[in-house]
C-alpha cells in the first residue's frame, strides 16, 4: 500500500491536522525564529504541534460562536495563551 502524501497526524474535534499543515507551519516557525532561539520551551516539533492544535481549538470555538476570526488574531491569541501557560 502506498503511504499517503498528506496523512492526518492529529484530530481536534472534527478538524484534522495533516502532515502538510505541519510542514507549512514548521516553515513559518523557522522564518519567525531564524534570527534566534524561540522563547518557548520544548522541541521545535512540539511547539509547532501545540500551535496547530491551539489554532484548531480557537477555530472550533469561533465556529460554535459563529465568530469570524482572521489568522493574525488567532496567532496572537495562541501566543497569549502560551504565555499564560508559561511557554515564554
Amino acid at each position: 500500500a502506498a503511504e499517503s502524501i498528506n496523512k492526518i497526524i492529529a484530530i481536534v474535534g472534527r478538524n484534522t491536522i495533516t502532515q502538510l499543515d505541519f510542514e507549512k507551519a514548521q516553515e513559518r516557525y523557522k522564518k519567525i525564529y531564524k534570527s534566534g532561539k524561540s522563547p518557548y520551551k520544548g522541541s521545535n516539533k512540539t511547539q509547532v504541534m501545540d500551535f496547530l492544535i491551539a489554532r484548531e481549538i480557537i477555530n472550533i470555538t469561533a465556529d460554535e460562536e459563529t465568530i469570524i476570526v482572521n489568522e493574525k488574531r488567532i496567532e496572537a491569541e495562541v501566543e497569549r495563551i502560551m504565555d499564560n501557560m508559561g511557554f515564554t
